[in-house]
């Protein structure tokens, strides 16, 4: 009985995660936006070797800009809420553990792809390691 009830549960949760970037946008609490774009961008970040390896380079572009594009909107989000992320990391550290496994996801990936291929994975790795640099030290309170 339990099993059934959380296999329910994630298709629920499954069928009510935004499936794009403009739906994620329209979200006003921006907490819950910062959330779902940086869930976004890890769950774009799981379906890039799929693509890739069923020759779909120009949707793997595609992912690999939004991928970037909602990281960015996390960030741009959190700091819009005007809570000090030192006093409540809740979701800035959310944010930041996210952003790291989707950098990790990224360079598994960049391995995977060509070398002619690696220049758009990598532009993209780098706008979310930037996500993340900033999000950790603003948790960490460095400057």
């Amino acid at each position: 009985m339990g099993t059934w009830l959380m296999v329910l549960g994630l298709l629920a949760a499954r069928a009510t995660a935004p499936t794009d970037l403009s739906t994620i946008q329209r979200e006003p609490n921006l907490e819950k936006r910062a959330d779902a774009a940086i869930n976004y961008a890890d769950r774009l970040a799981g379906q890039l070797s799929k693509s890739y390896e069923s020759g779909d380079w120009a949707g793997v572009q595609a992912k690999l800009e939004e991928i970037a594009q909602a990281a960015e909107l996390c960030l741009t989000s959190l700091r819009d809420s005007g809570k000090n992320p030192r006093k409540s990391p809740k979701y800035f550290k959310r944010a930041e553990l996210k952003a790291r496994a989707i950098l990790k996801r990224l360079e598994a990936f960049s391995q995977l792809a060509s070398v002619d291929d690696r220049g758009p994975v990598e532009a993209a790795r780098s706008r979310v390691q930037q996500v993340h640099e900033t999000l950790l030290h603003e948790v960490l309170g460095l400057k």
